[in-house]
């Protein structure tokens, strides 16, 4: 039986990921599937209870959840997006999304190339500042995940330090937690640590599938 680390299972995913996007179906169909995700979100009560929801602007290579996003602001909800700052996320209120441009208005490219706020957009949660309303809804980027709650990101550990000043601040009643990939980087096992945050649920363009909290 092979026994396959975190590392060996993020190249694994990666080369998953980077046959699925480029097929010429999913170029074809990326905004549908985009779309796709946003109806099955909003079809949730996780997605209609949630007064703020907290987000990231897709990488080419990240589950592309921009139709969501405008989704979040259609619906008058507080859509929060992350600065990297140090090895911690801040995140910062955005008022609206274009995506039809090279720089989107309120965003900047940050330290790791991702679309952060700029420093027009004021602070909803970090070590210092709690201005969260909730519920909260979390959408967390993925690498791969299991429908049972594991989540392996690309490393950084940034969502391992983040996600736990949430569960410290806030009961388990005022926030959930949705991973968000592709059906093709589900896997049905994935190694995990103890200090890893495990999942509420996991959306895909094909379902959303709930996790038991046992």
């Amino acid at each position: 039986m092979i026994v396959h680390t975190k590392q060996s299972m993020r190249k694994i995913a990666s080369e998953r990921l980077k046959n699925f996007i480029a097929q010429n179906e999913f170029i074809q169909n990326k905004q549908h599937i985009s779309e796709q995700m946003a109806e099955i979100l909003c079809g949730r009560k996780e997605f209609q209870n949630a007064k703020t929801v907290f987000a990231y602007f897709p990488l080419q290579k990240e589950c592309d959840i921009r139709a969501c996003l405008s989704r979040v602001l259609k619906e008058k909800k507080i859509l929060g997006l992350p600065v990297v700052s140090g090895k911690e996320l801040i995140f910062k209120q955005v008022e609206r999304i274009q995506f039809d441009t090279s720089m989107p208005p309120q965003l900047k490219k940050g330290c790791l190339g991702i679309y952060e706020p700029d420093e027009s957009c004021p602070s909803l949660f970090s070590a210092d500042i709690n201005a969260i309303q909730t519920p909260l809804l979390i959408l967390v980027p993925a690498l791969a995940a299991t429908k049972t709650g594991t989540r392996l990101g690309k490393g950084g550990g940034y969502y391992d330090r983040f996600l736990p000043l949430i569960r410290e601040r806030l009961s388990l009643s005022q926030y959930f937690v949705l991973c968000t990939c592709y059906e093709v980087q589900v896997f049905d096992f994935l190694p995990a640590e103890s200090h890893d945050f495990r999942m509420q649920g996991l959306l895909t363009e094909k379902e959303f599938y709930p996790i038991s909290r046992s």
